[in-house]
């Protein structure tokens, strides 16, 4: 308000041997400039909030207080409130929260550090930092902050003031800028000696405000901070005139999990004067880093008639993270049936039987994963090669499995009748294949052993033996132990005009009477031959060759045929002229 001073003023001359003087009365009124900005109750407050509190519900209230004719200031949040999650009303600085903390963005939200400030409409105050931790149990708003005594220290001012006013001085010492720097800065009693901080925390975002006090004035008190030791990797920046931690680069806490951080605050006063404190800063590890195999591929090799459950080859991937997130389980992303990995130790098994013949090689994509709860789960893969080592478990298997040939009986020794075929899938020696002949048919046939070539090495007669059922091995050379398989071979032997025997007559004279007056076409003698021969070769046919009876008679075949001895045929002669 405006002060107003009474002076009494006089005028004198120097006129001798009187001097003259006359009085009068001024009346001055000083009216207030707005040279002063508004100044909080409290400042620095730090404190506690339920996760469940309700949209609406106060927080707390702010209070700042103008000494320019003690004028009312509005309130304004200037940072963290990005989120929108707080609101402050201008007017009466009541500060509550807008949105829920128990969904939404605000689930995400564990720390919240609030910088407020208030306004005249033309200065600004020193802002005030409220720093809110959000608790899970439901427990009250609880906020602690430090005292300024701003609104005692200006009631005692203006008393004195009136005072010096009351004695003709005029002197404002409450607003003296140029005072001398009696106090040293002094960093607030609740700021904790350690903190701890997540590694996946942003860069730019705020750690921890380290907000320190000078009881002097003007520059005097005017404070700058710095971080004078503990920052090699410069991983943390403080807001020099705030005094706000804040994260500069991104940190690691697999490369550094622990910074011990001295800062130093330093008025502006002559001389200039300072504090430090040091500040444990614990890095809490995130979720950053996938398993990693310490293989890039796996192979081995294993006999294919390995025993079920059998343990093959041992996988390992590591995890540099902590914890939950640094546990890594292991699992076989291929479709198959005949392996498994114990999820724990990686350890892969054979759970199904394996054939080389059938599939020689296997890949087994395999994954590792860790067993993040909090954050999304990191995961690597693997290739894993399989190779089976062949094992002589199949015989010899011939094609066709069994076998049927003709063979004239005229062949000559050393002819190849046919030829064995056998297949062995397995490798090496155990693939090679060796013939022979169990059963040699009566020694007329034999078998190379390399071929498979079936030869005749005894002369075939149809009329001694027309079918030879033979049984020929096949062995494989596989160690130790050899594996063979059997067929069978029919051999049928085909009957070839050989004609070795000539008919041969009963007799060698045969005698026929005839009376000259009988018929034409009258029987009148029966011969017979025989041959030896069969078949064919030895079918008769009769015919007269010569003699005096030529044209006379005429030998003819009748339909009662009847043998005479072997396969001798008889025939009956009959008149054929006259």
């Amino acid at each position: 308000m405006p002060r107003v001073y009474t002076l009494r003023i006089r005028a004198s001359d120097w006129g001798l041997p009187y001097r003259r003087e006359v009085e009068v009365l001024a009346t001055v009124t000083l009216n207030n400039l707005n040279d002063n900005t508004p100044l909080f109750e409290k400042i620095n407050c730090e404190g506690t909030i339920p996760r469940d509190l309700g949209v609406g519900e106060q927080i707390t209230t702010v209070s700042a207080i103008d000494a320019d004719e003690l004028q009312l200031v509005q309130y304004q949040i200037e940072a963290g409130n990005e989120l929108d999650l707080f609101s402050l009303n201008p007017n009466s600085g009541v500060l509550s929260l807008k949105q829920s903390l128990l969904d939404g963005i605000g689930t995400r939200v564990s720390f919240q550090s609030l910088r407020i400030t208030a306004t005249d409409g033309e200065n600004f105050a020193t802002p005030l930092y409220i720093n809110l931790t959000v608790a899970a149990r439901r427990k009250p708003v609880h906020l602690q902050c430090e005292e300024t005594g701003v609104a005692k220290m200006l009631a005692e001012k203006l008393l004195q003031a009136n005072k010096l006013h009351s004695q003709g001085e005029v002197e404002d010492i409450f607003f003296d800028s140029h005072s001398v720097n009696v106090h040293a800065p002094q960093f607030r009693s609740t700021l904790p000696t350690g903190i701890e901080v997540k590694e996946n925390h942003p860069v730019g975002s705020n750690v921890i405000f380290m907000n320190a006090t000078d009881l002097d004035t003007g520059f005097n008190g005017k404070l700058v901070y710095a971080i004078s030791g503990g920052n090699e990797d410069s991983c943390f920046i403080i807001d020099m005139e705030t005094g706000m931690l804040k994260i500069l680069s991104p940190l690691d806490r697999e490369t550094t999990d622990k910074y011990t951080l001295n800062i130093t605050v330093s008025d502006l006063g002559i001389p200039q004067k300072a504090a430090w404190r040091l500040l444990d800063i614990r890095v809490l590890d995130a979720n950053d880093n996938p398993p990693e195999f310490l293989q890039e591929s796996y192979f081995v090799e294993v006999s294919e008639d390995r025993e079920l459950n059998s343990e093959i080859i041992q996988v390992e991937a590591t995890d540099k993270d902590l914890g939950p997130n640094g546990h890594v389980t292991y699992s076989i992303l291929t479709d198959t049936d005949k392996f498994s990995i114990d999820s724990m130790t990686g350890v892969v098994k054979i759970v199904y039987p394996l054939d080389r013949e059938v599939q020689h090689v296997h890949y087994l994509k395999i994954e590792a994963r860790d067993q993040a709860r909090e954050e999304p789960q990191l995961l690597s893969t693997v290739l894993l090669k399989v190779s089976l080592e062949d094992v002589n478990d199949n015989p010899p298997r011939f094609i066709p499995p069994n076998y049927r040939v003709k063979v004239r009986e005229d062949l000559p020794e050393g002819t190849i009748i046919m030829w064995l075929e056998a297949y062995d899938p397995d490798l090496g020696q155990s693939s090679q294949v060796r013939y022979s002949l169990l059963d040699h048919g009566e020694g007329h046939f034999d078998v190379d052993k390399l071929s498979g070539a079936v030869r005749i090495v005894h002369h075939l007669d149809f009329e001694k033996k027309q079918v030879y059922n033979l049984t020929m091995r096949a062995k494989d050379k596989g160690k130790p132990v050899s594996l063979s398989s059997t067929c069978y071979v029919e051999v049928e032997v085909i009957d070839v005009n050989e004609n070795l025997h000539p008919p041969v007559f009963s007799s060698f004279v045969e005698k026929g009477v005839v009376k000259e007056d009988v018929p034409i076409g009258s029987s009148i003698l029966t011969v017979s031959a025989h041959d030896e021969d069969t078949g064919r070769d030895g079918e008769i046919r009769y015919s007269i060759r010569d003699g005096s009876g030529v044209g006379v008679f005429k030998i003819d075949e009748e339909t009662e045929e009847e043998r005479c001895g072997g396969n001798g045929m008889r025939r009956r002669w009959k008149i054929w002229g006259t």
